[in-house]
């Protein structure tokens, strides 16, 4: 930010776990917390943290400045708070969305999912609809500008229409799966339907991984391949269209561009030629979404990824843990 007048929001960070404070440290050249994020950022200030270990709230408010606090209300009672960073584990969601819905604060950034099961979203979506209090959800790769430029030349038909796609990621359809599945949404736009074609546990008992075929909107597929984490972690995305193929690759750190072309062998034949490998600064979308915050409360713009989008994803997740009933 370079405006002279810059306004402060205060910021409470509900979760001193490895997300809210841990997985980096000040003046790391990837920003990969809330804390830093947020601390980073001219235009906030970190009033503290909030969580049931008090010693992690202590020592994550040693590291990254603030006070720590035995409870929200103590948190809330000191300090006029605008920002809530919900970073507390995917059962604990409901519980505090409910609870915060009672607070004079401007907006919640909570980690995905939005809740752990539909019923619960919905329950937060009918509440927070008549609130002044917005959501954003932490889908990283909302946020990530290199990936939004891709979203834009997608919409814009840059590459022509889509004809099939394919995605690989474990360790849980809610915890991971919902990553790459909002990552299709926001790309590819909605899923008209879909069908399970297999399941595995391979880390969550309650949060299995399933591979499946979606239907796009336009009739075209997209499969949905879990491969299990015990093996090796993976979360990749391949989308052909007319006129290119793209591949995010290293979870989204890398993508490749391939250009349609003639064959130099074979009379008559066009094959995808990589022509491009770009990095992303996915390492740094965590601080994108802090941006996006505060431009949001600073100028009214939109949310990358809101209440909506959360919604949406979990709409999905439970359309196709339906299927498992079958």
């Amino acid at each position: 930010m370079e405006e002279e007048n810059t306004r402060i929001y205060n910021v409470l960070i509900i979760g001193a776990g490895k997300i809210g404070a841990f997985f980096d440290q000040p003046g790391s050249e990837n920003i990969l917390t809330h804390a830093h994020a947020f601390s980073a950022h001219p235009g906030f200030q970190l009033a503290g943290f909030v969580d049931s270990d008090t010693g992690q709230a202590q020592k994550a408010a040693s590291i990254w400045g603030g006070e720590y606090f035995n409870n929200l209300d103590e948190a809330l009672h000191k300090y006029r708070v605008d920002v809530v960073c919900l970073a507390v584990p995917d059962e604990y969601h409901y519980p505090y969305l409910q609870e915060l819905a009672h607070r004079n604060i401007n907006i919640i950034f909570a980690e995905k999912p939005l809740t752990k099961t539909l019923p619960e979203a919905r329950k937060i979506k009918q509440r927070y609809s008549s609130l002044p209090i917005s959501v954003q959800l932490n889908y990283s790769r909302r946020f990530v500008p290199e990936i939004i430029t891709l979203r834009n030349n997608i919409r814009d038909g840059l590459y022509g229409r889509y004809l099939s796609g394919t995605g690989y990621y474990g360790k849980g359809l809610l915890h991971n799966g919902s990553h790459l599945l909002d990552l299709l949404l926001s790309l590819l736009g909605d899923v008209s339907d879909c069908r399970l074609t297999g399941v595995i546990n391979d880390f969550y008992d309650d949060d299995p991984s399933v591979s499946a075929v979606l239907t796009m909107a336009e009739g075209t597929p997209f499969f949905l391949q879990s491969i299990d984490c015990r093996a090796y972690t993976i979360f990749e995305m391949d989308l052909l269209f007319e006129r290119r193929r793209v591949r995010l690759i290293d979870s989204g750190f890398v993508i490749e561009e391939y250009e349609i072309r003639e064959s130099p062998l074979f009379a008559g034949y066009r094959n995808p030629l990589v022509v491009s490998e770009q990095r992303t600064s996915l390492s740094k979308s965590i601080y994108y979404a802090a941006e996006n915050i505060y431009r949001h409360l600073d100028k009214d713009e939109p949310l990358y990824c809101g209440l909506d989008d959360g919604i949406s994803v979990l709409t999905l997740c439970h359309q196709l843990k339906e299927g498992l009933q079958v």
